[in-house]
């Protein structure tokens, strides 16, 4: 593995970091899931027990993408319904996902309706609609009580709000509002549930890693990253961090240490002609504390094929 271990990167602006630490071994070698699925479809979305696997596919008749979900033990496939396609959040314990239904714009305001779906039960459960453009993430609250989201009202560079849902209340609540330089980043809650993790691109060329507190809405910093990522995905105890990182024809997925900061690489895509736009979309953590990643290989006769890559966190 190769890690690069950032010490004391001091910042405002993180200009400096003192020691750059890398060491190079072999990558461990991922495993192929699912190898023989019969269907294709887009926006993968494997739950953390591996026995399901949400995604979309194309629906002409609709103008919309169908929500589909594959049962791994039976091979049987549900329709959900049509939806916006992008993408849906499972719970922890594998039971149930939550997704954004659809948005719809009236003049210039827009509503975002969030569904939660019950994969043993096929149960659709309507949450209610925020005013918001776009919702970046959905998060179950721990013990069950009900749902957080982030996303913003307005144009782009309006602050992001965090909304909670809990279901004895049965309404949505504005929990915090995310301001300033952090509008711009990537986001991920904590399994707590208190914690919001931001990641932004600064001007020295590095990504800062911040905390962002709910209830108090304070920020601190947690280091710096040199590699360059769009989205991030913390482990099931917090404890630490994975991210896919792009280097020119290299995909690059790995993993951080929230604690000692240390950066292991796990996996590398490198792409070259027909493959070159094949790409690595999406992370999964699983129960076991390994990580599932979804994998576009782009064929000339074929196009896009996806695939999930099971990949040991050593």
């Amino acid at each position: 593995m190769k890690k690069i271990l950032l010490i004391s990167c001091l910042f405002i602006g993180l200009s400096a970091c003192e020691q750059d630490d890398t060491q190079v071994t072999d990558l461990p070698n991922p495993t192929l899931l699912f190898p023989n699925l019969d269907f294709r479809g887009e926006n993968y979305r494997v739950s953390p027990d591996l026995s399901y696997i949400a995604f979309y596919s194309a629906d002409p008749t609709i103008r919309e993408s169908l929500l589909q979900l594959y049962e791994v033990a039976t091979g049987e496939i549900t329709v959900i319904g049509g939806q916006i396609g992008e993408g849906v959040f499972w719970a922890d314990d594998s039971n149930q996902f939550a997704y954004v239904e659809s948005t719809v714009r009236d003049g210039d305001d827009f509503t975002s309706r969030v569904v939660v779906y019950d994969a043993e039960t096929q149960q659709r459960q309507n949450m209610g609609s925020l005013n918001l453009n776009a919702i970046f993430q959905i998060d179950f609250l721990p013990d069950g009580d009900g749902l957080q989201v982030i996303g913003f009202e307005g144009d782009l560079q309006a602050n992001r709000e965090i909304w909670r849902y809990h279901y004895g209340d049965e309404a949505w609540t504005k929990a915090a509002e995310v301001q300033g330089a952090f509008i711009d980043g990537s986001y991920q809650f904590a399994p707590d549930g208190e914690i919001l993790h931001i990641v932004i691109a600064l001007s020295s060329g590095f990504q800062g890693l911040y905390t962002f507190t709910i209830a108090s809405e304070e920020s601190g910093i947690r280091g710096a990253t040199k590699l360059s990522h769009n989205d991030i995905w913390l482990s099931p105890d917090g404890e630490q961090m994975a991210f896919i990182n792009q280097d020119g024809l290299r995909s690059e997925v790995w993993v951080r240490d929230l604690a000692t900061e240390a950066e292991t690489l796990l996996y590398v895509l490198t792409r070259s002609g027909d493959q070159s736009r094949s790409t690595l979309r999406h992370l999964t953590w699983t129960t076991e504390g390994d990580l599932v990643a979804l994998q576009n290989d782009f064929d000339l006769q074929s196009g896009f094929v996806p695939s999930l890559l099971q990949i040991e966190i050593r």
